[in-house]
C-alpha cells in the first residue's frame, strides 16, 4: 500500500532549527507550545511557534466575545510567524493580528521573512538543487496603544482588523481593532517596531542555510 503524506505548511518545519537553538539557553520558566490553535476575538489562528510561561501553562483566561459569550482560552506570550512563500503583506497581517485580537495577551509577535532564489528547467519546473537562501529579515510586533472609547466611530466595526498606517499597498506597519474587554469598548493597536536583517555569519542564517534545501524539497514524501 502506498501512503502519500502532504505537509501543507513548510514554515512549521522551518521553525525547528530555531527551537533547537533557543532550547540550548531556554529559561526554566519558558516552554515551547508549537502550533497550538489559539482563539482570537475575530476567529482564531495557529502560529508557526508559540512560547508560553511554564509556571502555569494550562491557566485558563476569560474574555468577553463580541457576541456576549464567554470564551476560555490560553495564550502564548510570544508567537513566531515564518513567511516562506507568502507575501510580506500577509506576513505583516499575521503578526499584526496577534497583538490586538488577543486583547494584548500575546505580548510579542516575531515575523521571519525568508528570501530565496531558484531556477526552472525547460518545462517550467523548479530545479530542486537550485534553491538558494539569500537573506532572512525579522520583524517584531507589539502593542502600541490601548484606548477606551465611549462610542464606536462612524464607518468602524467591532471585531474587524484594519491597517492603521494610512497605506493601501505593501505590508502595513500598524493594525488596529475595536474590541470589547469585559463590558467596555477599546481600541487596540499593534505596531511593527523593529526590522532587521540577519547577516550571513549569524547562527540563525547558518541554521536556515543548512536546512533550507532539504526542507524545501520535502513537501511530499512516500511511506
Amino acid at each position: 500500500m502506498l501512503l502519500v503524506i502532504y505537509k501543507p505548511n513548510i514554515s512549521h518545519e522551518i521553525v525547528g532549527p530555531i527551537v533547537e537553538e533557543l532550547s540550548k539557553n531556554r529559561p526554566s520558566d519558558v516552554r515551547f507550545g508549537g502550533t497550538t490553535y489559539t482563539k482570537l476575538n475575530n476567529s482564531g489562528k495557529s502560529p508557526d511557534l508559540g512560547i508560553y510561561a511554564d509556571d502555569d501553562p494550562n491557566h485558563v483566561k476569560h474574555f468577553r466575545g463580541v457576541d456576549g459569550n464567554k470564551e476560555t482560552v490560553s495564550y502564548p506570550t510570544v508567537v513566531i510567524e515564518v513567511g516562506y512563500s507568502e507575501s510580506m503583506r500577509d506576513l505583516a497581517e499575521d503578526c499584526g493580528r496577534w497583538i490586538p485580537c488577543s486583547l494584548g495577551r500575546v505580548c510579542l509577535a516575531i515575523g521571519i521573512n525568508i528570501k530565496y532564489t531558484f531556477e526552472k528547467d525547460s518545462n517550467g519546473e523548479t530545479v530542486p538543487e537550485s534553491w538558494k537562501l539569500t537573506s532572512i529579515y525579522c520583524y517584531t510586533w507589539d502593542m502600541e496603544k490601548i484606548d477606551q472609547v465611549s462610542v464606536l466611530p462612524g464607518g468602524e466595526e467591532i471585531d474587524v482588523l484594519r491597517r492603521a498606517d494610512g497605506g493601501h499597498r505593501g505590508p502595513a506597519s500598524k493594525y488596529y481593532s475595536f474590541l470589547y474587554l469585559e463590558d467596555e469598548l477599546y481600541l487596540f493597536q499593534s505596531c511593527n517596531h523593529h526590522k532587521f536583517q540577519l547577516c550571513s555569519c549569524s547562527w540563525a542564517f547558518d541554521l536556515f542555510a543548512d536546512n533550507f534545501v532539504g526542507v524545501s524539497n520535502r513537501s511530499t514524501r512516500k511511506v
